[in-house]
């Protein structure tokens, strides 16, 4: 959860800074460009990370697992 979580509001903070930049000094379009921008730059890094996530899901879940279970691993590779 947090491999989405943690970007998504780096980009949304940093989004807000532009935008509250913008807004005060008047420049509404720009502002506006600020906003759709980071919300193409946000869609398509989490697309991207989804995506790779997904590919190597059970590298994934094997990192976070301890080597002593590999029962549990191989649970879990099952229900995909």
């Amino acid at each position: 959860m947090q491999f989405v979580t943690i970007p998504a509001m780096s980009v949304s903070m940093a989004v807000a800074t532009l935008v509250g930049q913008n807004l005060g000094a008047g420049k509404l379009r720009r502002a506006t460009q600020a906003v759709w921008l980071g919300a193409a730059i946000g869609f398509v890094l989490l697309t991207m990370a989804g995506i790779i996530v997904y590919a190597f899901a059970p590298e994934v879940v094997a990192f976070f697992i301890p080597q002593d279970r590999p029962s549990s691993l191989k649970a879990h590779i099952s229900c995909r």
